[in-house]
């Protein structure tokens, strides 16, 4: 037997050796000083020369050295065109991607998988099934690597109905056999809440890899179907990372915290594996959520001790640890201190267990330090301080976060801060800070937010928990846009609890005005009535019953006949007024059990046209 020819350095093939082996380094300067070579060589017009090339400067992020090779290719393959259009397509340059794209002479699946790989980088993910069936209308061959990744695209949006379409291209094309693809649909059922077919997918393939195991272990430990999860988890021969850290998120995620630090132990064990930073995160998380301190702690020891890289989601994850679980705020702190790049979970973090730990005033001025940094989801973070300070009752430090959003308040923020004026009794204070918005809304170089009618609702809830139905009624009639059902649903609700039947009477009128159904407004003020009117008002309540009550007293009679006759005895010590649309239901259940045709014996559909339909489905 011949042994193989030294490589030539005149020859192609050693230059692409050597191009390769250089990717595989990831060495630029290697790439650069071979492509001289090359040109000295004389070689710059081989076609598969400048492909390598090209294919070389893509990979190692060098696109616009790419683009002067492509640029000056005499000769272009189908792969030179893919190859450049891929690297702009995996770097988000879309247009020129596109443009690329557009002018390829013959498109085969690699060019339309590349834009599809590219959306999908992108989170483009709707544009990358957009490209998918403009493929399918120009009748080009799917491939795995097609449909593996149109998969991930359908997952990633939950897009069920484009999966299942999908799926049925995969049989017709014959590529169910493929392990990756059956994976990829696994994967997509899962995420698309169709755990049932997932089930069916798996069950249906005939090799199944790590991936296979670990994605059907993911989607039990979703369901909550833990022994399912734990039992495919044992029947693994081989087991990664991932496989436990399924199990332990699973665990973490539904609240079963000590089962996920006892497979955190567990995983231990091994010395082959490695804890990741999702296991590590997933481990505290369980930690502050039981207060396990010392756990927490041997955590962190390991982590140091081990030298693992303190990634943002670990550091915030101990921040969340310490602060729940220790008195001593100040190791959570200087962890807080030593993240390179905090993001705003860090920040929230940090702010949020000063608070838990009654440090309002420090919380306070980490916010003040938040803003002067600059972080962009201020807006999000303020509102959420706003409500927390009010519900752990310290309104004077809610204030000062709103006070601090000075060109930065958008509608939930003045709605936040007027909810915790309102519900702490500052209802003057509430309404003058509704007033000071409504100004700043009429000035026309601060239109930036426009009055939405939860916050009327809101001032009317106001007016009515002080007593004040008069004001309320007044500022309902004055909004410069027109009352809804819940402002006038908030006065009937207000006129009840303060006894004021003609006020009530008003509010349902006109309640029932916009939403005639409405039966809620219908028994308040039948409640209203019974428990605190005297005779004339309840004259008033029978004008608006049905002009067939007697017929449907005397139905309602017979039906009570028949459930005592079943073994039904009432506790009538403890009756409500209110009649939730469950009992209505139950009620029309227990007619269909009867065998009992309303519409024979009464005008049914009177009924409905003078009732609530949507309590009569039958």
């Amino acid at each position: 037997m011949e042994s193989p020819k030294p490589l030539s350095l005149t020859s192609s093939e050693f230059y692409a050796h050597h191009l390769q082996t250089s990717l595989k380094l990831r060495d630029p300067f290697a790439g650069k000083a071979i492509h001289s070579l090359i040109i000295k060589a004389g070689l710059h017009l081989s076609v598969y020369l400048m492909n390598n090339l090209m294919n070389f400067y893509a990979k190692t992020g060098s696109v616009s050295d790419a683009h002067c090779v492509f640029d000056e290719m005499p000769v272009r393959t189908t792969f030179s065109w893919n190859t450049i259009l891929s690297a702009y397509a995996k770097r988000g340059q879309f247009d020129v991607a596109l443009r690329v794209f557009n002018e390829i002479p013959d498109r085969d699946s690699v060019s339309w998988t590349a834009m599809i790989v590219g959306y999908n980088h992108m989170g483009r993910f709707g544009s990358a099934i957009r490209m998918f069936v403009d493929m399918i209308w120009d009748r080009v061959p799917l491939t795995q690597f097609t449909v593996t990744n149109i998969l991930s695209s359908c997952a990633a949006i939950e897009a069920l109905g484009i999966g299942r379409n999908i799926h049925s291209f995969v049989v017709k094309f014959g590529l169910s056999s493929y392990v990756s693809v059956a994976n990829s649909l696994l994967n997509m059922y899962a995420k698309s809440g169709d755990p049932v077919t997932a089930k069916v997918v798996f069950d249906g393939m005939r090799s199944k890899d790590i991936l296979s195991w670990n994605a059907m272990i993911s989607l039990h430990m979703q369901c909550g179907h833990f022994d399912h999860a734990v039992y495919q988890f044992e029947q693994m021969t081989e087991r990664n990372i991932v496989s436990w850290n399924a199990i332990i998120a699973g665990y973490n995620q539904h609240g079963h915290d000590a089962e996920a630090l006892v497979v955190f132990s567990n995983m231990l064990n091994d010395a082959s594996l490695k804890p990741d930073t999702f296991t590590l995160a997933s481990v505290l998380a369980a930690c502050a959520n039981l207060e396990k301190l010392e756990f927490g702690k041997q955590i962190h020891a390991h982590i140091i001790r081990n030298n693992y890289n303190t990634s943002i989601e670990v550091g915030n994850a101990l921040i969340s640890m310490y602060s729940k679980s220790a008195r001593d705020i100040n190791p959570a702190r200087k962890i807080f201190d030593s993240l390179r790049n905090c993001d705003v979970i860090a920040w929230t973090a940090m702010i949020v267990g000063y608070v838990h730990n009654g440090l309002h005033n420090d919380a306070l001025e980490l916010f003040r330090s938040m803003i002067r940094e600059g972080e962009v989801s201020l807006v999000s973070v303020s509102n959420g301080l706003i409500t927390m300070y009010a519900k752990s009752g310290c309104i004077s430090a809610a204030k000062r976060v709103f006070s601090l959003m000075q060109g930065n308040r958008y509608t939930v923020s003045w709605t936040s801060m007027i909810i915790a004026l309102a519900q702490h009794g500052l209802g003057g204070e509430a309404i003058e800070l509704f007033e000071k918005m409504l100004a700043l809304c009429v000035k026309p170089d601060q239109i930036t937010y426009v009055a939405h009618p939860s916050h009327y609702a809101c001032m009317v809830d106001m007016f009515g928990r002080a007593g004040l139905l008069q004001e309320a009624f007044k500022f309902i009639e004055t909004m410069p846009i027109e009352p809804d059902v819940i402002a006038w649903g908030s006065l009937l609700s207000s006129s009840k609890v303060h006894k004021n039947v003609d006020m009530a009477k008003i509010a349902a009128d006109r309640l029932l005005l916009i939403e005639p159904d409405n039966s809620g407004a219908y028994t308040a003020l039948a409640n209203l009535y019974s428990a605190y009117s005297a005779q004339s008002p309840c004259i008033r309540a029978e004008d608006g019953l049905h002009p067939q009550k007697d017929a449907i007293y005397k139905m309602m009679e017979k039906i009570w006949k028949e459930i005592k006759k079943m073994g039904f005895v009432p506790d009538t010590e403890s009756v409500l007024h209110d009649l939730e649309e469950e009992v209505w239901h139950f009620s029309l259940l227990i007619l269909d059990a009867l065998g009992v045709d309303l519409h024979k014996e009464l005008d049914f559909n009177g009924i409905i046209a003078n009732g609530n339909s949507k309590n009569y489905q039958l």
